[in-house]
């Protein structure tokens, strides 16, 4: 049978007849991108075009928008994916669309997934919610119509329906026929992929998405997820034409619970919480008694829970690096210093603000970037030069000496090792940027601590980081926190990693405009939910490029 055949050989035959025959249409009024327009996507007056850039038309669902989708459309509570050979991580993320293939390994993984998720569809209560009507040849024709509008995220085609049916009827009984249907709809590419066949090329001489593809983008893009009932009408009924419905309808989606969870996946892949784990966080027992590596789960979940707070109350990029609060447990509270009574989960706690200030104070980061018996301001700062602010790096030469300085003379603090250690000219190029960056949090020992001495001496964390291409004087990690939070660098970057994400691909020339703009706004008290609506309802996401007409 068809769910049988070779992964390429059917990913061949069924994307050939699918972009030939797909469906094409307008969604932009042919106004935005008339005026002449710079490399960088700003158009004459200063505003930016939102030109689209190229990207694949055939973008694979990520392991955990696979999960999502197969819960959504077939009334099941299995997460396969999680059994899947790991999706490759590009640019920073998992859901890059150029990485995201189908090789032989994943091939068998789709097949035997779509095995168990065709019997648990078409017994109990999915099965009541997959076909609705009484068995009968009509019946059968419809509950696939049903299912292939769902889970091809667009009105099927009437030789699709009909193979289908044809498939139906090789089954042993009515039941039987659908768990055919089923096993070979979730291998197929039109499930597997979002394809976007749009081909006319309209009057601003782009290629617009029609309102089924706008929707897909949407949906995986805020709820990694296809879209929900509400969403499959708007596209059909043109819904999604304008900015306005588009608007409307992403602030509905922001608004839904299934949001959280990709701007929670957003920031663990940017914050690297993977790297909050025991590994990470081994500290030497003798200078850290009773630090415990087993703390790896509750520090990431404390940084998960902050930006879920964050983005629930409808904040953004300065709540995100400034606010003084978190979430403790009766494990982690010592750390930062409070007193009282807590428990095993959670529980939101105000902080000194002169000590912690958002997610760059907080303890996940700083131990996880950190040595087994010192603090450690080159992987701080690399990280916040990086992330934060977006620097160029190179990677170290891989004969470069790890091993500070010992403790001994004038040496006597973790600033003094590294300012020696990477005094040579050969090291000032990266070492220049990195090491006053974390100096700046020097503050903070081995497992985040707050110190103003270390083996007696007061703590420097003062000095001058590269910013952008400015320098910024600091006095400490709350004066450097506060400057780099306002920093053009900041919201680009922040800005950029987010158009990585929601895109699924990196950035090009003509995003430079976008970027910057989505910076500045950010900068004026923009919300993750306003930069989402942004990016969303920009051109860049509701067209393509019209070189690539088939």
């Amino acid at each position: 049978m068809w769910a049988r055949l070779s992964m390429n050989m059917r990913t061949v035959l069924a994307l050939f007849a699918v972009l030939l025959s797909g469906c094409t249409g307008s969604i932009l009024g042919g106004d935005e991108n008339k005026q002449p327009v710079g490399d960088d996507g700003t158009r004459a007056d200063g505003v930016c075009a939102g030109v689209a850039a190229p990207s694949t038309r055939l973008v694979r669902m990520t392991h955990k928008q696979y999960d999502r989708t197969v819960r959504s459309l077939l009334f099941v509570a299995e997460t396969p994916a999680s059994t899947f050979a790991a999706d490759s991580s590009f640019n920073g993320f998992d859901n890059n669309a150029d990485g995201l293939t189908i090789g032989d390994r994943l091939s068998r993984d789709y097949q035997r997934a779509a095995v168990a998720l065709a019997e648990s569809a078409t017994t109990g209560t999915p099965w009541s919610k997959l076909v609705t009507c009484a068995e009968s040849a009509e019946c059968a024709r419809t509950s696939i119509a049903a299912l292939l509008r769902r889970a091809f995220r667009r009105p099927p085609l009437d030789e699709e329906i009909a193979t289908y049916v044809a498939l139906h009827g090789k089954g042993d009984d009515f039941r039987d026929g659908m768990k055919l249907v089923v096993e070979a709809v979730l291998q197929t590419p039109s499930f597997l992929y979002r394809v976007e066949s749009s081909n006319e090329i309209g009057a601003d001489g782009a290629i617009a998405l029609n309102g089924f593809e706008v929707a897909s983008r949407l949906s995986y893009m805020l709820w990694n997820d296809m879209p929900d009932d509400a969403l499959f009408a708007a596209a059909g009924s043109g819904g999604l034409a304008s900015v306005e419905g588009l608007t409307r309808e992403a602030r509905r989606m922001l608004g839904d619970p299934r949001a959280r969870e990709p701007v929670a996946e957003f920031h663990r892949q940017w914050l690297g919480l993977d790297g909050v784990n025991e590994d990470k966080l081994r500290r030497d027992p003798v200078k850290f008694p009773g630090f415990s590596s087993a703390l790896a789960p509750t520090l990431q979940s404390e940084s998960l829970r902050f930006v879920d707070d964050v983005f629930a109350s409808g904040g953004g990029l300065h709540e995100l690096l400034t606010s003084p609060f978190t979430y403790v447990t009766k494990d982690t509270a010592p750390l930062y210093g409070l007193k009282g009574t807590f428990g095993a989960e959670l529980t939101r706690v105000e902080l000194d603000p002169k000590q912690r200030a958002g997610l760059l104070t907080q303890i996940g980061f700083l131990a996880s970037h950190a040595y087994y018996d010192l603090s450690s301001p080159i992987h701080r700062g690399v990280f916040i030069q990086r992330q934060v602010l977006c620097t160029e790096l190179p990677d170290p030469p891989g004969d470069v000496n790890l091993k500070l300085p010992p403790v001994e003379g004038e040496i006597k603090t973790t600033r003094q090792q590294v300012t020696l250690h990477t005094s040579p000219a050969s090291c000032q190029g990266c070492h220049g940027i990195i090491n006053p960056t974390g100096f700046a949090f020097e503050n903070y020992d081995a497992t985040g601590k707050w110190r103003d001495t270390e083996n007696g001496v007061a703590i420097d964390a003062t000095g001058s980081a590269l910013a952008g291409d400015d320098k910024i004087a600091f006095s400490g990690p709350m004066d450097f926190v506060q400057k780099v939070e306002k920093h053009p660098a900041t919201g680009a970057c922040y800005a950029k990693n987010w158009l990585r994400f929601a895109y699924g691909r990196k950035e090009q020339t003509v995003d430079s405009c976008t970027i910057r703009s989505l910076g500045k706004k950010l900068q004026t008290g923009a919300s993750i939910k306003d930069l989402l609506v942004e990016l969303a309802t920009s051109p860049t996401f509701r067209s393509r490029p019209a070189k690539e007409a088939l």
